[in-house]
């Protein structure tokens, strides 16, 4: 693999990556400049940490088509057959596991498929997080994550894989600043939503006809009873309704 492809199999996930480091400098713009001051050097040693591992990875592991940025420790590699494994910053393979398919580690978990076709996480040693597997999960976040049983229903587990509310829905959201939105039924094209707790409680009577995920503490806009408005997070840790604002 010449040089330019080796830049263009990196460029592959920094694309996502720049989006999220945009949001996050926003953050610490918010906090002060002392808090750039000591986040900022600390990103340049990652960046140029992970382009080493990059270019040690490729050496290793010629047949990869993609490597991803280090997360936890641990890039995922997709090689020339489509088989998925996680690496080390050595690019040295996990365990010397091989998955169908995977995702990269989120808040210590990453999601994989196995040969039979069934989804779990596993932790950055390469051991399943919990008993068990599923017909499809997503990645953690809020130290929650939506999974789908073989009833084909889905619900949120924490990070022991146990589920964290009794109640099942036929689609949901992963949590977003300790909000999910589940859908309740959905009649055509009409879906139905409510918003739930970190604790699987619903926060609002309201039945949602469209939702978007919250970021920074407001989400919008949602429709209810044919008008669309915000939702905000109160300093209570409530959700109200508020106007739109455009």
């Amino acid at each position: 693999m010449n040089t330019w492809q080796l830049i263009r199999k990196w460029r592959r996930n920094l694309f996502f990556d720049e989006i999220e480091t945009g949001f996050a400098l926003e953050d610490l713009r918010e906090q002060g400049n002392w808090t750039l001051i000591l986040v900022i050097p600390l990103g340049i040693i990652y960046v140029v940490v992970t382009i080493i591992s990059l270019i040690i990875t490729n050496r290793r592991c010629p047949d990869s088509v993609y490597i991803g940025w280090l997360a936890y420790g641990r890039s995922l590699v997709i090689d020339s057959q489509n088989n998925y494994f996680f690496v080390d910053i050595w690019g040295r393979r996990i365990n010397g596991q091989v998955f169908t398919e995977a995702y990269a580690f989120t808040q210590g978990f990453a999601w994989v498929r196995d040969k039979d076709g069934r989804y779990y996480h596993i932790q950055p040693n390469g051991q399943p997080a919990y008993q068990g597997t599923f017909i499809w999960v997503n990645s953690f976040s809020d130290g929650r994550c939506l999974v789908k049983d073989d009833d084909g229903l889905c619900y949120h587990i924490d990070g022991n894989g146990q589920a964290i509310y009794s109640e099942r829905y036929p689609d949901g959201s992963s949590f977003s600043e300790g909000f999910a939105w589940m859908k309740v039924s959905q009649e055509g094209e009409d879906k139905q939503y409510i918003v739930i707790d970190s604790n699987g409680r619903p926060v609002r009577p309201e039945i949602f006809r469209f939702h978007t995920d919250f970021c920074g503490g407001r989400c919008g806009p949602v429709t209810v009873d044919g008008r669309k408005d915000d939702l905000i997070i109160t300093p209570e840790g409530k959700i109200e309704f508020v106007p739109r604002q455009w």
